[in-house]
């Protein structure tokens, strides 16, 4: 092994894994979240965030065209998704609430979650990253909160298909996983309900 690849190999990051939050951990975020005195954007991004399981760069990503409000669901673009397949967000009553709310701090612009001091442009990644510490969770990542949505669901028993739909992790079978999407679409309607239900229930 050369000189080189050894500093290489020392200076590689460790790799580091989701994990679910404590419980101790869910009280502070949602607790905190609530009183958040930042902008209500960064708010409403890490509400959406913690009800959604979605990942952090589809929440910054999301744009007001795919958003509807009759259905209610977010009707997510190949183009925007990890897996380059249209994803169906089913809006528990909360996100519903969330995103007329939010409405009135960006309808009139692209993106739902935009940048705070910027014209346009979606919000940073820094951003969240900062709010998260502000409120206090210096070890936290908001990926991990989609662990944390996993685990917790796995636990109370939901189906794994359903979840892992929800989390937007299809298989290789572009046919067999379109189809399934669309065909759990009312058990993770329910499924998600319950869960932002359960991340309300955190507050204390």
């Amino acid at each position: 092994m050369t000189q080189l690849m050894r500093s290489v190999m020392l200076l590689r990051p460790d790799v580091t894994h989701a994990r679910p939050l404590t419980k101790k951990e869910r009280i502070i975020v949602r607790t905190k979240l609530e009183s958040y005195g930042g902008a209500e954007t960064v708010k409403n991004a890490g509400l959406m965030l913690l009800y959604t399981m979605l990942r952090t760069i589809e929440v910054r990503r999301m744009e007001w065209a795919w958003v509807d409000f009759d259905q209610p669901v977010v009707n997510f673009p190949k183009a925007a998704m990890k897996k380059s397949r249209d994803h169906i967000l089913p809006m528990s009553y909360q996100v519903f609430e969330l995103l007329k709310t939010q409405y009135k701090n960006s309808g009139n612009k692209k993106y739902v979650f935009p940048a705070v001091y910027q014209s346009d442009g979606m919000l940073n990644q820094m951003t969240l990253n900062r709010m998260l510490k502000y409120i206090g969770l210096n070890t936290v990542s908001a990926h991990d909160f989609r662990a944390t949505a996993s685990t917790l669901l796995n636990e109370a028993g939901y189906e794994e298909k359903w979840i892992e739909a929800q989390l937007a992790h299809t298989d290789d079978n572009k046919t067999r996983a379109s189809y399934n999407h669309a065909k759990y679409l009312v058990d993770r309607r329910k499924m998600m309900q319950d869960w932002a239900d359960m991340v309300d229930g955190w507050k204390e």
